[in-house]
């Protein structure tokens, strides 16, 4: 059965799931089809989705000449009539013993003198742009659409891990992911001129200003220091378990111990930033670097009647 046809209303919209193929390609390899290419269009770019034929590995798609269609319906007939690419575009790792993802982690970990065995690196390789966009490319097309985040967020997000990275990395609290922030969100809840100024004079803050749903990001719980000034839940248990890994806590279960980087421990803003602040930079000067295991925010917030905590009061 083939996919559904594109309509004629215009291009497909972001994170949609498509079936791809060029002028020239025998279909021999996707495995949608006729032999389409399983992908989803993120960022004007489409990605892989055809495992162990082509994963991530972002590759220039034009609606106008690309032979498309879409694949939420595998049921529909054919597309009538597709209009047929001028010339193939470059593609690489289409066969089994070549996936995308697994080389560009092999060419990150040569660059670092390291050894890539598979899916595994012995040692740390700085993640390269290829490689970074490549495993954003793959989770994206493992997502329902519209549920895959903006590679713009994940370049973010890796600022924020850059800027905090100890001279000598002792630990490494490995954390699921950041939560999924909107484009919209991360445009106007990015630090506020006033609040960076602040965080210049007052601290010597020389980090990144974007929103993002990231313990990192001082804006994130702190409505008071984002654009739009509109409240946003943060998180306030992760603060106090960041605080208790940076301190000399004999016992950090001890009621109120960790609470003054808290809202109703610390009501003062400027006091909690410097609180934050401190707990912050403590971790780098011990060597303990917090990342996130996907590159992506994989928690997406329901709407949901949430009550205060017992425990913290928010």
């Amino acid at each position: 059965a083939a996919a559904a046809p594109a309509p004629p209303g215009g291009p497909p919209p972001d994170g949609a799931k498509l079936f791809v193929r060029w002028k020239g390609d025998d279909g021999a390899l996707g495995s949608g089809p006729d032999g389409y290419y399983r992908c989803a269009l993120v960022d004007g770019d489409v990605v892989g989705a055809d495992p162990g034929i082509w994963e991530g590995d972002p590759v220039a798609f034009d609606p106008a000449r690309d032979d498309w269609c879409y694949a939420e319906n595998p049921t529909a007939p054919p597309p009538s009539s597709l209009a047929a690419a001028a010339e193939e575009p470059a593609r690489r790792g289409r066969g089994p013993d070549e996936v995308p993802l697994v080389r560009a982690l092999s060419d990150a970990a040569a660059l670092n003198g390291l050894h890539a065995d598979g899916e595994r690196v012995v040692g740390f390789a700085a993640p390269t742009e290829a490689l970074l966009k490549a495993a954003h490319g793959a989770c994206c097309a493992a997502l329902s659409d519209g549920d895959g985040e903006a590679w713009e967020n994940v370049k973010l997000a890796r600022s924020y891990y850059d800027h905090w990275r100890p001279e000598t990395v002792k630990v490494i609290l490995l954390a699921e992911s950041h939560v999924y922030t909107a484009p919209e969100d991360r445009v106007s809840k990015r630090l506020s001129p006033a609040a960076i100024a602040a965080l210049r004079k007052d601290h010597g803050y020389d980090g990144p200003a974007g929103y993002l749903q990231l313990v990192h990001c001082l804006g994130y719980g702190e409505p008071q220091l984002v654009s739009d000034g509109q409240g946003n839940k943060g998180t306030p248990q992760f603060w106090q378990l960041l605080a208790a890994a940076g301190r000399d806590v004999p016992d950090p279960w001890v009621k109120d111990s960790l609470n003054d980087v808290l809202q109703n421990g610390t009501p003062r803003l400027a006091d909690r930033i410097a609180t934050k602040l401190q707990v912050l930079k403590r971790l780098k000067e011990r060597g303990v670097w917090l990342l996130d295991t996907c590159v992506v925010g994989w928690y997406i917030q329901q709407e949901a009647k949430y009550k205060r905590s017992a425990s913290t009061g928010e």
